[in-house]
């Protein structure tokens, strides 16, 4: 059986994981991931060729892309750090509890 010792250090060192990787998440936000597609690839041809209106376009749809990679980004942050705080609680309420 394992001791109650290492649990709690494991609730512990979870929690505080959990806590740290969801702030730096919600803070740095999309900018960690690296995507695969190469600029060529997305542009057959040159920008300055590309009509006015085709080069707004496509201006939307990244700017709506980035905004909805940091929506999920950020909604993803705020799940772990709410799970980590739950976790430190109630490891902390078990470590008080053990302690009297």
């Amino acid at each position: 059986m394992v001791p109650v010792e290492y649990l709690l250090g494991a609730g512990y060192g979870i929690s505080l994981w959990l806590i740290t990787s969801g702030l730096l998440k919600y803070i740095k936000g999309p900018e960690w991931f690296a995507f695969v597609l190469e600029k060529d690839t997305l542009n057959p041809l040159p920008e300055e060729e590309l009509p006015e209106d085709v080069r707004e376009y496509k201006n939307r749809l990244e700017e709506s892309f980035k905004r909805s990679v940091l929506e999920r980004t950020r909604k993803i942050a705020i799940v772990e750090l709410l799970i980590g705080v739950v976790l430190l609680i109630v490891t902390a309420a078990i470590t008080l509890a053990l302690a009297t």
